[in-house]
């Protein structure tokens, strides 16, 4: 690893609010397992200097994997080496780290669901027809979800 990137991950790891990351784990019942000396497993939170480690080892396998955006546990990670940041019009590259501890997401999938409300509907007359009634019934369902989703979002 090259010491810029060595100075990188060693700047995010002191940047983060660690009391804050740890209140997390105690508050949200984040606990990890480790395995003791006696060889039974046992669950408790993670130490500040475990977390620490934890997200350097994070870290530098973004940078040496050259991976843009890692995922693991509470962890976003986005990596931008220097070759991508001259592509994308910067200079220097870009580590950063977020800790989560929830996600959403929302797709626009309106036209999607007409295109599969059609082709179920389709599916429907064939399993009447084939009097394949379990098949049917499902499909009956699935239809009445989608048109109660339509009538509720206004398409």
């Amino acid at each position: 690893m090259k010491n810029l990137h060595e100075k990188l991950v060693q700047d995010v790891v002191k940047s983060v609010n660690w009391a804050r990351v740890k209140y997390f784990h105690h508050v949200f019942g984040i606990k990890w397992q480790f395995q003791e000396k006696e060889g039974y497993v046992a669950e408790r939170f993670p130490t500040i200097s475990e977390l620490k480690e934890e997200l350097k080892t994070l870290l530098k396998f973004a940078i040496a994997k050259n991976t843009p955006v890692l995922e693991y546990g509470n962890w976003l990670i986005m990596w931008t080496d220097e070759d991508l940041a001259k592509k994308q019009g910067t200079e220097g590259s870009r580590l950063e780290a977020i800790f989560s501890l929830e996600d959403s997401i929302a797709i626009d999938s309106s036209a999607q669901e007409k295109e599969s409300l059609d082709s179920i509907k389709q599916k429907l007359k064939e399993a009447v027809t084939k009097e394949d009634y379990e098949k049917a019934a499902k499909l009956r369902d699935r239809i009445g979800v989608l048109e109660n989703r339509k009538k509720y979002d206004g398409n």
